[in-house]
């Protein structure tokens, strides 16, 4: 008898679930023991080098576990939780476009399962669901009505599991039906900001790609147009290669001319890496005050991600001087923040906390929208 095809297995909440998160220099993975699991059997993460060594020996250990397969980009097309079937496969193929750095580990992942004898289960994430209902003016461009419909562009915004689950880890401490203005900060090797009231995302950097925004390890962030196409001509770059420069040798790496690794800027005392030092943090605070201003005030914000995480100087440096914001760091607490995450000066205005990251548990809850009524 020939295997069901992906997506066609009788299913069951107690199955054991796989969460892979391929991302643009990792991949990470997490196995649950169900759906409705908090805590994960064990995780790990490896260089995206890796990634056919990862997935062999996940496919080894859990031949028939349901896999959470994260993509950084829906497109338009994809929104909500997906049973990936052969019959949509292809469809998510699509998908390499719209964002490459990323898209194509996960459709590295995807092929893997698909030809895996035991056809697992696969349920396909977007991280661009948590911003699909952008306010109109959040979502939109610049640009000729006719370009935007033909090519359905708009700001999508990425790292959306990470800033639901520091959405999330606000709420829990925040009094229930309060209103709330809240910023969360995911500061990472890619990073992203996004402005949130009463729930919901009303901006964020990251837009059509994942480039918009930031200054980031690898990525430009934001860029004038007119500089790119001006370099187009002067350096006769084809888009694939203009794509490699913006995406994948600037940002910290270009400006410092010395390392993709915030760690190694950190200590290095080059004029070029404390610059790319300095215009991170300076993208960071000029965003601050631009989502301040679009919320109204400023009741927390939330940081997560690596380097949010576990650089209490460079946090210290970046939110130093912006007591006029009502944000005030706690010398102390920054370098050893308690259970709650707190880092801010007891009674000041804007309450900020440190999260470690899971976004794999918003992955696993993600997909199980698909399973309510088993």
């Amino acid at each position: 008898m020939p295997s069901p095809a992906p997506g066609d297995r009788a299913t069951t909440g107690h199955q054991e679930i796989v969460v892979l998160n391929p991302g643009s220099a990792t991949i990470k993975w997490a196995r649950y023991a169900s759906l409705q699991s908090t805590l994960a059997l064990d995780s790990g993460h490896q260089a995206l080098s890796h990634l056919d060594g990862v997935m062999d020996s996940l496919l080894n250990k859990s031949p028939r576990a349901r896999y959470v397969l994260r993509f950084v980009h829906g497109g338009d097309q994809f929104s909500g939780p997906l049973r990936v079937s052969r019959d949509n496969a292809p469809a998510l193929h699509q998908l390499l476009d719209w964002a490459p750095l990323h898209n194509h580990s996960s459709l590295q992942c995807l092929e893997k399962l698909l030809v895996s004898a035991d056809s697992p289960e696969i349920i396909a994430v977007f991280d661009t669901h948590f911003f699909h209902d952008l306010p109109l003016a959040a979502r939109s461009y610049g640009l000729p009505d006719e370009l935007v419909r033909k090519h359905r562009i708009r700001r999508y915004g990425f790292h959306g599991f990470a800033h639901q689950a520091m959405r999330d880890h606000w709420e829990v401490q925040w009094q229930a039906g309060k209103p709330y203005a809240l910023i969360t900060m995911q500061l990472g090797s890619g990073c992203s900001m996004t402005a949130i009231r009463d729930g919901l995302p009303i901006d964020t950097t990251m837009g059509f790609t994942p480039n918009e925004g930031l200054l980031m390890s690898t990525r430009s962030g934001d860029l004038d147009p007119g500089l790119l196409t001006w370099l187009q001509k002067r350096e006769h770059w084809s888009p694939e290669q203009a794509d490699q420069v913006l995406n994948r040798e600037s940002g910290w790496l270009g400006l410092s001319a010395e390392s993709a690794d915030m760690a190694t800027l950190l200590t290095s005392e080059r004029p070029e890496s404390r610059l790319a030092i300095e215009l991170f943090c300076h993208r960071i605070r000029k965003t601050l005050g631009a989502f301040y201003a679009l919320l109204g005030g400023l009741d927390g914000i939330v940081i997560s991600g690596g380097i949010g995480e576990r650089a209490p100087g460079l946090r210290w440096h970046l939110f130093e001087n912006l007591a006029h914001l009502g944000i005030s760091l706690d010398a102390e607490r920054n370098f050893e923040p308690g259970p709650d995450g707190r880092i801010d000066v007891a009674g000041a205005p804007v309450n900020c906390q440190i999260m470690a990251g899971n976004e794999s548990l918003f992955m696993l809850r993600e997909a199980a929208v698909l399973y309510q009524d088993e």
